[in-house]
This record gives structure tokens, sequence and C-alpha cells, in this order.
């Protein structure tokens, strides 16, 4: 029996392929029709794993029977017709194979949408025009069917908990939020540690199936998050995703508990895997739309065979504004994919962000890239800093001469000395015991930009992250004076017990700051946080566009003094513009406030005043503040709500609005004796 050969897809992309999933029994062998349609044709798409790419398998086709006088209605036939024959086979994984047998009906047919036949993975040119139309395809589809691979011995007990929990937990997508039903078994199960003992096998079998490779790789993350309705299934046995997630988002607060009732559970908390970005994308907690920044976030830890897809899986999920600048395109290599986009992301958005993803190589990477290209693929990274403004409002801007990019900045300080991390095998106390000797060589009189060295050490420890600084509703934090007490045990050297409780939040935090961090001192007076790669001599560095300082590590490169990036940092009196701005006045001060619910911004206060105009600076004449609401600017910077809106600028002159501060710009810098110096990163 001949290869399938495949017809090509018209180039106005208004049609699809789709498979018809002939009916039999699980053992049978899997026979399909492919066949071309409207894109508004109903169907169901299908998310699993990939798995070994080798076409180990192979699926029988059968031709498309063509009624002589109509056209036959191909989303909308549901038997098989007798009279047609296999005419073809087309290879197939293996995965899919299983997924196939398990999933097809004994007596109707299914319509199905799954990327490894329904795109020609021959053909790169189809292949990256197909990427383009991924969301539309998971969006438009009737359901989304997520295989997780098939039952096992106790898979079906892991859904079945799942579905009891999540029965009695209710979720609103208004406010997407969730509540717990009265007398439900959810909410008997609260605090009732025999209960949870006499559940043991479920906890252990629920483990088992988040465990599952589906929950770790990257393309599901899509996938999911563009379904209108989507049911998970483990062989036959299936669960309403609502149902799946909401019943996961009542186990996430739980699984401490459960991991000390049972020791050798050992459930990974859902934010140090793929879980968490998986219930965000589908209770869509934030717009449906995300930009880059967030999106890179929430699937850091996410898997994908091929590097260039860390991007190319994001697109159909990011605000249109940045959506333009994924081109998919297999044809590049891995290196020229992650540049251009670097490049065209950067130079269009005056939003250097993306330099903070960038870190120096793992000696096994294979990709040859320049240091200010992030390596997209890599997972496991440190967790990004709170989006503070050590650059303020400020344009991005750089330029491109080959593999080298030449920069403006301001060098902050020099590396000086780096304090040995402690371990992960450290108890909570060591931690503590450990930090304190720290904070101890860190006593001076008085921090260079103002402060006790005792307090800017806490800052710098948990990344800035104090209740006194950053919005409540981004997350749950630890205010300054807990974290004194903590570290101060007190003149005589006792432990306060009213503190307890709070040292395993605050060693928590501090684990995730550090993990692949450590802290630094420089030559002088400033410290903070920098990655583990950083050595003595690495310069700290506020480029204008970038919200965190850069370590960067000097280099002679063909001759010339050049700089490689070594990563983010976190430097205390650094990170709210006081490079570019100075200080903050004497009587004000500052927090980060939430603006339409969105993202953080800098807010000043003095007495009763609280506003986003920074008054360090007034702006220059020309200019003036302009508040943005729907899509029109107006002058109050809150809406009826009493909610801050987004801050942009206006020339009174030109009528020129722009989101960057025009007391920010070289020029601007330069007349207020600002030192920009260059700095070629290579």
């Amino acid at each position: 029996m001949s290869q399938y050969q495949y017809s090509p897809l018209r180039k106005d992309r208004d049609e699809l392929r789709l498979v018809r999933l002939l009916p039999g029994p699980i053992s049978a062998e899997i026979e399909i029709e492919i066949f071309h349609a409207p894109r508004s044709s109903k169907y169901e798409a299908l998310s699993y794993v990939w798995g070994s790419p080798e076409r180990t398998d192979v699926a029988l086709v059968r031709k498309p029977v063509k009624a002589l006088s109509k056209p036959v209605d191909h989303a909308n036939r549901s038997k098989r017709d007798e009279h047609s024959e296999p005419s073809a086979t087309i290879g197939i994984t293996d995965n899919l194979a299983v997924a196939l047998h398990h999933l097809r009906d004994p007596i109707q047919s299914r319509i199905l949408w799954m990327d490894a036949i329904c795109i020609n993975q021959d053909d790169l040119a189809e292949r990256s025009a197909e990427v383009l139309e991924m969301g539309s395809i998971y969006s438009r589809a009737e359901q989304v069917v997520v295989w997780v691979g098939p039952s096992s011995k106790d898979s079906r007990l892991a859904l079945e908990t799942l579905k009891r929990l999540g029965d009695g937990i209710r979720y609103h997508v208004e406010g997407h939020t969730i509540s717990n039903e009265t007398g439900s078994w959810a909410v008997r199960l609260e605090g009732d540690s025999e209960a949870l003992k006499f559940n043991q096998p479920s906890w252990f079998a629920i483990r088992d199936l988040l465990r599952r490779q589906w929950f770790s790789r990257l393309w599901v993350f899509q996938e999911i998050g563009l379904a209108t309705k989507a049911t998970l299934f483990a062989g036959q046995d299936g669960i309403d995703w609502i149902l799946f997630i909401t019943a996961l988002q009542w186990l996430w607060g739980r699984l401490e508990h459960l991991n000390q009732v049972f020791h050798d559970l050992n459930f990974e908390a859902f934010n140090k895997s793929g879980i968490s970005g998986l219930l965000n994308v589908s209770f869509k907690s934030y717009p449906r739309e995300l930009d880059t920044f967030g999106l890179l976030e929430l699937t850091s830890r996410l898997n994908s065979s091929d590097p260039r897809d860390r991007l190319y899986a994001l697109r159909s999920l990011a605000v249109p504004t940045e959506r333009k600048f994924i081109t998919p395109d297999y044809s590049k290599s891995v290196e020229e994919a992650f540049k251009n986009f670097t490049v065209r992301f950067c130079q269009e958005t005056g939003d250097g962000f993306l330099l903070t993803r960038c870190s120096l190589r793992d000696v096994s990477s294979k990709l040859q890239m320049p240091s200010w290209v992030p390596d997209f693929s890599a997972t496991n990274l440190p967790g990004v800093f709170y989006t503070f403004s050590a650059s303020g409002y400020s344009r991005f801007s750089a330029v491109l001469n080959n593999d080298s990019l030449t920069v403006q900045g301001v060098k902050l300080a020099t590396i000086t000395s780096l304090l040995d991390p402690f371990k992960p095998s450290h108890t909570n106390f060591e931690i503590i015991q450990v930090l304190r000797s720290w904070q101890i060589s860190c006593r001076s009189s008085m921090y260079p930009s103002g402060g006790s060295t005792s307090d800017a050490f806490i800052h710098a420890i948990v990344g800035g992250k104090l209740t006194e600084f950053i919005p409540t509703e981004t997350q749950s934090a630890l205010s300054l004076e807990q974290c004194r007490r903590i570290l101060d045990p007190g003149e005589a050297g006792v432990e306060i017990e009213d503190i307890n409780y709070i040292k395993a939040h605050f060693v928590m935090y501090v684990r995730a700051t550090l993990h692949g961090r450590v802290f630094f001192k420089t030559r002088e007076g400033f410290f903070g946080i920098c990655p583990e790669s950083a050595k003595d001599g690495d310069l700290m560095v506020v480029f204008p566009g970038v919200y965190a300082p850069l370590a960067l590590r000097p280099v002679t490169h063909q001759g010339q003094l050049s700089y490689r990036i070594v990563g983010a940092s976190y430097v205390h009196g650094a990170m709210h513009a006081e490079v570019l701005l100075g200080s903050i006045p004497v009587g004000w001060n500052y927090s980060y406030k939430m603006v339409n619910g969105e993202f953080s911004r800098l807010v000043f206060a003095r007495g009763n005043i609280l506003t986003q105009k920074d008054p360090r600076l007034p702006l220059p004449p020309e200019w003036r503040y302009r508040y943005l609401s729907g899509k029109r600017f107006q002058d109050s910077e809150l809406d009826s709500s009493m909610n801050f809106l987004p801050q942009g600028f206006e020339n009174v002159k030109t009528e020129e609005s722009s989101w960057f501060d025009p007391r920010l710009t070289p020029d601007a810098l330069r007349e207020r004796g600002i030192d920009l110096q260059e700095f070629v990163l290579v």
C-alpha cells in the first residue's frame, strides 16, 4: 500500500485539514479519512504529547467518498462508508496511535484536528504557516480533547477523586474565582486530618497523574488556554476540564499539609511545575492576551522538543502588538529565531526587558549566540524579579552591528565580594543562621543610598518583595518589621516565640529569591543578589529601558573592550530610578500600585497626596502628564472608581504622546550630568 500523499492547503488559509477517525473496537487497526474543510467546520482538537518523533506506527487512510450530485459534507458525516477501502498508509508516532485507539468510538466516526496529521510535517513552509493559525484552530474547536495517556492502576481513582472534589466547588466566570459549597466533600475535608489519611490512596493517585508528561509540555499551555471547552482523558476515563482545575485549585492550598501528613507523598508545589501556569491560563484571571513578559514567566517550567517553539507556541496568546514579532519559520536556525525576535522586539517596543532574561550560557548548551540574546528554551531559570523601575519609564535603544549590540548605560558599581550560597539541604533554622551571619558581615554606619545597612540587607535577600512596597493583590509578602524580628533574636540572643509561625514563610521567600543567585557586595558599598555565575570584578550597570540592573563581565572581543551579560540583579538603592532621577525627596514615600488590575506603577505619597507624578524632577516645560482611560487620554490619573490609570506623557506643542518619560532621554540625562557610557555587548 502506498504512502499517503498530501494535497497542499489553499494559500488563502480559508481551509484546514481534518481527520475522520473511523469507528471500531479498541484493538483494531486505525482507519482514518483525511480531508480539507472550511475553517468554520465542526471538529474537536486533540492536545497530547508527541513523545518520540519516530513514526513507528501506521494508520490506514481511506479516500473520502464523493457523491455524484453534490459534495460530501465531510465535517458532518458520521457513519463509515462500507464501500470505501484503505488506499494508503500514513506514519504516526506511538503516542498518537495509542491515543487514537482509545479515543475512537465503536459505532460513530469522530472528526478531529491533530497537528501530527493535519499539518504536513515534512513541508516546512506549510508547518510555519499553520503554526500561525494554531490559535484560531484551538479556539474554534467544539472542544479540546486533552489526552494525558492510557489508564493506569490508579488513574481512575485520581479522576474520581477530582470529580468528587470539583462537584463541591463552583467556578465563577465573571470574577474568575472559586467557592466551596456548604456541606460538600471539599468542605468536610478542610482541617480533617483523619479524613485526609483515610483517603491516602487518592492523593498518591492524583500526584502520579500530575506527573504525566502532558503537564510539563509547552504547547499544551496555548491549546488549553484557547479552549472554549475541554475534557481530559486518561485512557477512556474523562473529566470536564473546569471541574478538573477547580479541584486542583482546592488541592493547591493543601499540598503542604498533605506532604506533612504523608511523608513519602512528595507532592511538588504547583508553582514549581507547569501546573500553576495551566491553572492561571485556564481560569483566565488576567486578560486573555498577555504580554511576552507574562507569557515567558508563566511557561518558564514547561518544555518543548524544538527550542524555537518556546516562542512559536506562545504566539496566539500574546497581545497583538507583540504577536507580530513572532514569525514562525522552521527553516531558520534556533539562533536566528531567537536573535531576530530579540532585535525586533527591543527596537520596535523600546522595551529592553528581554535582556533581563539573559544569562551566561550553560556549558552543556549547544547554542552559539551573543550574551544579549536570551536562550528562550532554557528552563528552571531563577524567578524574575518584581518589575521594579530601575530605569524609570525610559526607552531602550541600541545599535546592532552583526552580533554586537552597543547600548548606553550608567555604571553603578563593581562586585568585590560574593558570599557562598546556602545549600538546598539546609534546614530553615540553618538558613536563618546563615542569613544572620551575612547580615553581620554587611553592617556599617550608613548605606550609600541612605538608611541602615541592616534594612538594605533585608530588601536584598527578599528581592524587594515587602508589603510596604509591592501591591497586596500580587502576592502575600512579609513586612520589613517582621523580617527584622526574624533576623534579630534580641539583645539577649533569645528567640521571640510569637514570630515562629512566620519563619517558614520567610525562609520560603528567601529560598525562592536566591534560587540560582548569590548575595554580593560592591566596592561602592552597595549590595544585592545576582546570578550565581557572577565573579568579582563584574560590573553592575543600569540601562535605560531595562527594569533591573544587569551584571556585566568585561571581556576583550576582536581587540575591543566589550561585555557579556551575566544576568539581571537586584541592587538595593538602585531599583526605583535613583541612578537616573536621583533619590526620593525627603518627606516622600513610594510603593508600587496596580494599574487597571494588570500591571504595577511606582506611586509616591506625602501626607494626603498619592500620585504617579514623580516628585524628583519637574517635566520639561513643553510636556505634561496624561492618563489613559479606555481609548482616550485625560488629565485625571484616577478613574471613576478611584483606581490609578496608566500614565503617559504629551508634548503640548506637537501633541505627540508617549509612554516614555521625556526626562530620561539620552540628551536630557547628559544635560543633568548623568554619566552615560557606551557598552558593547557581545
